[in-house]
């Protein structure tokens, strides 16, 4: 196992349905609804974690909020909050969990369970959150694997470097596109964020590359297009084209947030379509609907991996950015089956 997966425990387990928002089967008669706002399941170790709560019911009451968090068998936390409710209008609460500390390398699984009762003693509702706690370190104890893949970041605005830097993650920092056009078969990053029609010639070197033996990922530009070559006889190369939407992130990780990582804020920040340019088939960045993932696998084990997720602008929000980000060098470094 690698990254998140490292030493799941499973002391929730039994409690915890798939990452999801659950609402909890109900006795007739409990007429309250109960929701989170924007609610991440993955949650950072040793902090602080905020949640809003809307509470609606048809009737007016007095009561209580009680919440319980959990860890394994045992609660780390339970409060409760004195409530009023109006008949039809909802009303808006907040709980902060401290949440634990854990071991470097390991995730580990809780539940928040949130139960309102009138002052009659009747339990209204009742809603659980399975959350999952990530140390904030994605790559502890693993620098060797890292230094082994020389991992290369091209990123003139320093943002995608800044998150390496602060990890102390080690990477080269490349300076221009012509020290880029003269590795051999290396990892590159291409810093989030960049205008592809800005800089103009990034692609065609990063294609060739590619097609080289390089592998890279090109994190969520904010505009341009480009073509895919073709051979000197006219043909496109042999190649992969794959187009995913945002269940590519539970597929590098089960336990990962694909919805939102920050509070009312999307995490898809770039997409791509394929469209055509002079009998060349061309990917458009952010131009109209598209797809958030692209692959493009050549010959010879080089891919470009275009990634329309908002990673480093949304990396304090949540662990997901972070651990997706090491996730997918996992995966584009992975031998596959060569394009034939």
């Amino acid at each position: 196992m690698t990254g998140g997966d490292h030493g799941i425990r499973n002391g929730a387990k039994a409690a915890l349905l798939s990452g999801l928002l659950v609402a909890l089967s109900l006795p007739a008669g409990q007429a309250a609804t109960l929701r989170l706002l924007a609610a991440d399941s993955t949650v950072f170790a040793d902090g602080q974690k905020s949640y809003r709560i809307v509470i609606t019911d048809p009737e007016a009451f007095r009561g209580r909020l009680l919440w319980r968090f959990a860890v394994g068998p045992g609660a780390v936390a339970r409060s409760e909050t004195a409530l009023r409710v109006a008949a039809q209008a909802p009303l808006v609460t907040d709980i902060v969990l401290d949440v634990p500390p854990v071991r470097e390398g390991v995730m580990i699984e809780g539940l928040l369970t949130l139960t309102v009762v009138d002052d009659a003693g009747r339990t209204r509702a009742t809603l659980a959150q399975p959350l999952q706690i990530y140390p904030r370190d994605p790559v502890a104890h693993r620098n060797i694997w890292l230094q082994e893949l020389n991992v290369q970041i091209y990123d003139p605005e320093g943002a995608t470097r800044g998150v390496f830097d602060a990890l102390e993650m080690p990477y080269q920092p490349l300076a221009n596109l012509a020290a880029l056009a003269e590795m051999k078969q290396p990892t590159v990053l291409i810093g989030e964020g960049l205008s592809l029609r800005a800089q103009r010639g990034l692609m065609d070197v990063v294609l060739q590359v590619a097609q080289q033996g390089a592998r890279v990922i090109v994190l969520a530009p904010v505009d341009g297009a480009f073509c895919l070559p073709e051979t000197p006889d006219g043909t496109p190369p042999s190649a992969r084209l794959l187009f995913q939407d945002r269940t590519m992130i539970r597929e590098l990780g089960k336990h990962f947030e694909a919805a939102h990582w920050a509070d009312g804020a999307d995490n898809v920040s770039s997409t791509f379509r394929l469209s055509g340019n002079r009998g060349l088939a061309e990917l458009l960045v952010n131009d109209g609907w598209g797809w958030p993932w692209v692959e493009v696998r050549f010959a010879g084990g080089g891919t470009i991996l275009l990634s329309g997720f908002a990673l480093i602008e949304q990396w304090e929000s949540s662990p997901t950015p972070r651990y997706l980000l090491v996730r997918m060098l996992e995966y584009i470094t992975k031998p596959k089956e060569t394009v034939k």
